[in-house]
């Protein structure tokens, strides 16, 4: 048997689900979307030359549901002596994540933010996207900014999370107002998912397919499962409720996102 101490990276994410935990009640809703239509779409449109996707068209989605229902882009924090308090942002922005591969080989997760989400059509999306998955490592601000984590002392560590906690501005000036786990996959097998979370969240898991009535008639259909996470000192089941039937409707309806067809 082997112990040894977690790294600075690993050290990071543990308090920060400490936090989480301690601070966060998490309210959370998992649903099944049919995105027949859109992946339908995503296919007419990159044969016309444009350049979208399922995860772009997703974050657009979320963000449009955020202005809509603004007590999803609300944050909670606590003073100097613990008193909770709400945070309204003025911004709307998408904190998510770009898998890649470091020069040594291990796989990595860079955090994105996307400022202003709700403003950006979905070629925009796409486009930062890409350029996260492209770009040379050393280009990119949040590559150097995990390599300046994994160097922080622990103490250093938990002083930022006790900002994060206490300070709205340091917080926005960091991270989004809300968060996609922008990772889904055909045929994972999972069926939800639920994570401690300090903020609004959207975790899009399984693409698969399965029998739906369609006017009736049973046929073959692709899906996504999604879980929608809030935290429950803000936001209430019916406000998750009416988030994910909005959602819903946005998904499932890509004109609503993308367009008019041309």
């Amino acid at each position: 048997m082997q112990i040894e101490p977690l790294s600075s990276n690993r050290t990071f994410i543990y308090y920060l689900m400490r936090r989480s935990m301690r601070y966060h009640s998490p309210i959370s809703a998992s649903c099944i979307f049919d995105i027949t239509d859109t992946l339908a779409r995503i296919d007419r449109d990159r044969a016309a030359g444009r350049k979208v996707g399922l995860v772009s068209a997703f974050i657009k989605a979320t963000a449009i549901c955020i202005e809509k229902y603004p007590q999803f882009n609300q944050r909670m924090f606590h003073n100097m002596f613990g008193s909770p308090r709400i945070a309204t942002f003025d911004e709307i922005s998408c904190n998510t994540v770009v898998g890649r591969q470091a020069e040594n080989g291990e796989a990595i997760l860079l955090p994105l933010v996307l400022r202003r989400a709700n403003t950006m059509s979905v070629e925009d999306i796409q486009g930062a996207i890409r350029h996260y998955k492209t770009a040379p490592l050393n280009e990119l601000d949040a590559a150097s900014q995990l390599q300046q984590v994994s160097r922080l002392p622990r103490w250093l560590i938990r002083f930022l999370h006790w900002r994060f906690r206490r300070e709205p501005g340091f917080l926005i000036s960091k991270v989004g107002t809300y968060a996609v786990s922008a990772l889904p996959h055909h045929g994972t097998g999972g069926v939800a998912s639920f994570t401690p979370t300090s903020q609004t969240a959207f975790f899009p898991t399984t693409l698969q397919e399965q029998v739906l009535p369609i006017d009736g008639e049973p046929a073959i259909r692709t899906t996504l499962t999604c879980t929608i996470t809030g935290d429950h000192g803000i936001v209430d089941g019916l406000d998750v409720q009416q988030v994910a039937m909005e959602l819903k409707r946005l998904i499932e309806n890509p004109d609503l996102i993308f367009g008019p067809v041309a």
